[in-house]
């Protein structure tokens, strides 16, 4: 089992622990990224219940998340440098006609876990007339 595995399962036990936190949260995603001058490029990528697909890149002391889909959901993205504490890096995350979304995360954090949750009762406007 790789080690995103291993955190992913920890990270899933702790969320579970603190349902308080997240209750207004319909799906949280941990993925822990190691923001170090000297880590190598690493990418992660998770599917969500949605469909929609998480793709983690981290560089060096940059972190960037995708999301790419056809999802009408909206998206909060959350960082965290020791899973008590998070802090909103993007409160409404919205896919764009090509299907993508990006966030970059250049705060060069040496560790942070990030949650991916879909805004329970809130999509993206509709485009139809």
């Amino acid at each position: 089992m790789g080690n995103l595995s291993k955190i992913m399962n920890k990270s899933l036990i702790l969320h579970s622990r603190f349902t308080k936190w997240t209750s207004t949260l319909l799906l949280t995603v941990l993925a822990l990224a190691l923001c170090q001058e000297s880590a190598q490029a690493r990418r992660y990528r998770i599917v969500l219940p949605d469909g929609v697909e998480c793709v983690f890149d981290v560089e060096g002391p940059q972190a960037t998340i995708t999301l790419s889909g056809t999802s009408k959901n909206s998206y909060q993205i959350e960082g965290s440098e020791d899973l008590l504490q998070w802090t909103t890096l993007r409160n409404r995350a919205l896919l764009d006609n090509n299907g993508t979304f990006t966030y970059v995360d250049n705060r060069g954090l040496p560790k942070c876990f990030y949650r991916i949750a879909i805004n329970k009762g809130e999509s993206a406007p509709s485009t139809s007339p």
